[in-house]
């Protein structure tokens, strides 16, 4: 099976039987390590483009052969959708792309259609060259459209969402949102809190080929610029860093924390906050970290980073955070409530959220949130902090939270002191919450808030 083959088969467990596109990268990469260098990247740069673009890829598909994508058999949608991926926007040859694809095709079977498979590809490539570019060619299908169709066609994002972000901001910040989510993600690392210099670690990846920069807005952050293999690092072996997005990073830089504090993260998976506290608390001479969540299966990806770290001071236990504990009434100096969410505010990582979301989700996961929010108050000591944050850009989730928590008799806290200058604003500092919004901030979108118990 070769490199495209194995794109396609990913395709068709995210597109047909509904599974994650993060976990299916995560597992093919794990089963096929024959692919190194160019042909790894080469796999995850049409994954992940391919169900990035898709929706105008589809709308485009659509256009060519006068029937829609889900109509067509799903053995040779993800043919096409993959191949007119690279024709539009990679630098490859499009008689590779078409010849590859009617390759798939027959090799799926499907010899009847191969000649349509060929058809609409080159038919496809011809009206690029025509118009001189990818970029023209796209505009000049979006001709006549209105705004709110133009943007999605253009950075294929459903039409809902466009509607609502068009409700919170300008058209302008909208747009800069959605070429944000389109450009390359960037791998960052956390450094360990007993080398926030980096020496260590980056002494350790540059001798394995790896090169990093300073991040905008987190001092112990550093963004990974030349290409290299983090996860299978013998630096990340030895637990020299942690991979960790800048804003979730931002998150365990904000919290208050002292010498045998004792911690309750709410909701730990996948636990890079959790292990990045612990790492403070030891730091500081102790503290102990209760981790929650609600399977053993998501608690071992905690566990597993917690020994790789050297992390001792963790306690993991199964517990549904919806449900109250009257064990930990007044026993926490410190709540994290990294809660569910849409996730909207990583489209750019994870491109499925973006079609597996729909707007009635958003109020119904709000709900939820509201629900941990109250199960979890009695939790915190008086004069406690309670961390409240969510990977998404949606008001229902964020403020809906934060006024719950305000309800509840929790004071917000002037973030101030734990931003860096380029983050503080009057809601940082007078509200005490911070909403990252990508394009107009260098990282995911995320919105953090933090309060203490009155």
């Amino acid at each position: 099976m070769n490199t495209r083959e194995i794109i396609c088969k990913m395709l068709d467990e995210v597109n047909e039987q509904g599974n994650l596109c993060h976990r299916v990268q995560t597992k093919t990469l794990a089963e096929h390590t024959e692919l190194v260098g160019a042909e790894r990247a080469f796999l995850i740069r049409v994954f992940h483009g391919t169900l990035e673009r898709q929706q105008t890829i589809d709308w485009i598909l659509m256009r060519k052969t006068g029937r829609a994508v889900q109509k067509q058999k799903p053995k040779i949608r993800n043919v096409l959708r993959m191949a007119v991926y690279q024709i539009l926007f990679m630098d490859v040859p499009n008689s590779a792309a078409c010849n590859e694809a009617v390759k798939i095709t027959k090799n799926r079977n499907m010899n009847g259609l191969s000649g349509m498979v060929n058809g609409v590809l080159r038919g496809i490539a011809r009206d690029v060259e025509a118009d001189g570019s990818t970029e023209a060619y796209l505009e000049q299908l979006a001709e006549g459209m209105n705004t709110t169709d133009r943007l999605s066609f253009l950075y294929a994002m459903p039409t809902w969402l466009i509607l609502y972000w068009r409700s919170l901001y300008d058209d302008a910040t909208v747009e800069k949102m959605l070429k944000s989510f389109l450009e390359e993600s960037k791998t960052v690392i956390r450094l360990r809190e007993d080398d926030r210099s980096g020496e260590k670690a980056m002494e350790a990846l540059l001798s394995e080929g790896t090169e990093l920069t300073e991040t905008e807005y987190a001092p112990n952050a550093r963004r990974m610029t030349k290409a290299g293999r983090l996860d299978g690092s013998a630096a990340f072996a030895k637990g020299l860093f942690a991979i960790q997005d800048e804003s979730s990073i931002l998150v365990g830089n904000l919290i208050p924390l002292k010498a045998g504090d004792t911690v309750l993260d709410l909701c730990a998976a996948p636990g890079g906050k959790t292990c990045h506290i612990a790492e403070r608390l030891q730091a500081l001479g102790g503290g102990t970290v209760l981790a929650r969540d609600v399977s053993d299966k998501k608690l071992e990806a905690i566990q597993e980073n917690a020994s790789r770290l050297g992390l001792s001071n963790l306690r993991l236990k199964v517990w549904d955070a919806e449900r109250v504990d009257p064990t930990m009434k007044g026993a926490a100096d410190v709540v994290l409530a990294d809660l569910p969410c849409s996730g909207i505010g990583v489209i750019g990582r994870k491109p499925d959220i973006k079609w597996k979301t729909e707007l009635d989700d958003i109020s119904a996961l709000a709900e939820i949130q509201k629900r941990i929010l109250r199960a979890s108050a009695d939790y915190v000591k008086k004069g406690g902090y309670l961390v409240f944050s969510t990977c998404t850009i949606t008001k229902e989730e964020n403020m809906g939270g934060y006024e719950e928590l305000r309800s509840l008799g929790f004071d917000p806290v002037d973030l101030t002191p734990y931003l860096p200058k380029a983050l503080q604003s009057e809601p940082t500092a007078k509200e005490g919450y911070l909403q990252l919004v990508p394009g107009v901030h260098s990282t995911d979108g995320f919105f953090f808030s933090l309060f203490q118990k009155n």
